[in-house]
């Protein structure tokens, strides 16, 4: 009789629960074979493949951005007020980029160009220049660009072979700024538009890009997203990241406001003016045409 003892040790990975079958075909044994030889061990890895990564395709024929010095991206508190530790394209021997406030100075922190005193002296290369990692913002300095009016629809695809063999991505995937921004949303089905920019379970929210689902923004500057997605054959989380800069933002209601009054003020300034220059030019006329009637009624009474 052949003795099978099958013995799996289950580790948590943090990996979802699915099913799968495994299929364990036992060698043929003799009644010869010692019972204490005819077990056999099987343990069972279960891992991401190596190969298998998830990346973000860029858009044909945009523009590409340099992102300014020292860049860092608003805040929830105002465009003025960045509080993220995260410095872009950095340069020690200038001063931070919007740096009024002492939150500001406090929260920022360089990677590559800490205890560097020029930006020549920082731990940079080619490839990270436009490398989306967020272990390597010092050094980013080209970024995509879109318009805050257009539909933002990312193209992701997934690595399935070790010979670079790619397919598009076909699971749900979420989004996470490493900034901690939240003023975006979605298009996507079951999210609602009114809550865009406030709503702060947009993060769990997913994205389908079987359905083309689109990221609107409300802010402008640069967006720093963790795209997340669980792979359906293997069940490998999988992540990437996706730098944009949105650039032609609408004004904003305060500065709408100012534009308003000012131009308001400005035309009532200009037609006050010119009622002032209309009312001089008459009163002149008028005080030239009875200076002239004046002298014309003396020389006739003279005369």
């Amino acid at each position: 009789t052949t003795v099978l003892h099958v013995v799996v040790n289950v580790e948590p990975t943090g990996a979802a629960l699915g099913p799968t079958t495994v299929l364990v075909r036992t060698q043929r044994r003799t009644l010869a074979c010692p019972s204490d030889r005819s077990a056999m061990i099987l343990r069972f890895l279960v891992t991401c493949p190596p190969y298998k990564a998830l990346y973000y395709e860029p858009r044909i024929a945009v523009s590409n951005l340099t992102v300014p010095i020292n860049y860092r991206p608003p805040s929830e508190r105002g465009k003025g007020i960045p509080l993220t530790p995260n410095v872009y394209n950095a340069d020690p021997s200038i001063p931070l980029y919007m740096n009024w406030y002492k939150v500001s100075r406090e929260t920022a922190q360089f990677k590559q160009c800490k205890g560097a005193a020029t930006v020549h002296e920082c731990q940079c290369s080619g490839i990270s220049e436009t490398s989306p990692d967020p272990h390597s913002t010092d050094c980013m300095r080209v970024v995509e660009t879109t318009l805050f009016s257009q539909y933002f629809v990312p193209r992701f695809f997934v690595r399935t072979s070790r010979n670079t063999e790619s397919s598009p991505l076909q699971s749900i995937y979420h989004l996470r700024d490493v900034n901690g921004r939240k003023d975006w949303c979605t298009n996507a089905t079951g999210f609602e538009l009114s809550q865009c920019g406030d709503s702060d379970s947009i993060e769990s929210f997913g994205l389908d890009p079987l359905k083309h689902d689109a990221i609107l923004f409300v802010g402008e500057g640069l967006y720093h997203f963790e795209v997340s997605v669980q792979d359906k054959v293997s069940f490998c989380e999988l992540k990437t990241h996706l730098v944009i800069f949105v650039l032609e933002p609408p004004l904003s209601t305060r500065n709408e406001s100012i534009t308003i009054s000012v131009t308001a003020i400005s035309m009532l300034l200009i037609a006050f003016v010119a009622y002032l220059a209309y009312f001089s030019c008459n009163r002149a006329s008028q005080t030239e045409h009875d200076f002239n009637v004046g002298s014309a009624g003396l020389t006739s009474g003279h005369g």
